[in-house]
């Protein structure tokens, strides 16, 4: 998953930064450098965001 990846899905979840990162039990400054692709998404976040999209976990794989 990219970061570019991870900004979609919270748009069309129809979130804000603060409301994903909550849902993911992240610090709000944390998934800030996640989306914007100075922190490396991991595989459990990556899993995590598919699982709140509602898309299979393959599609999760970190890149």
């Amino acid at each position: 998953m990219t970061a570019e990846e991870l900004r979609a899905v919270r748009r069309e979840l129809g979130l804000t930064q603060m409301q994903m990162a909550a849902q993911l039990g992240l610090h709000w400054r944390h998934y800030q450098r996640l989306e914007a692709g100075t922190h490396k998404i991991m595989r459990q976040t990556a899993l995590a965001v598919a699982a709140l999209a509602g898309t299979p976990p393959a599609s999760a794989r970190p890149r």
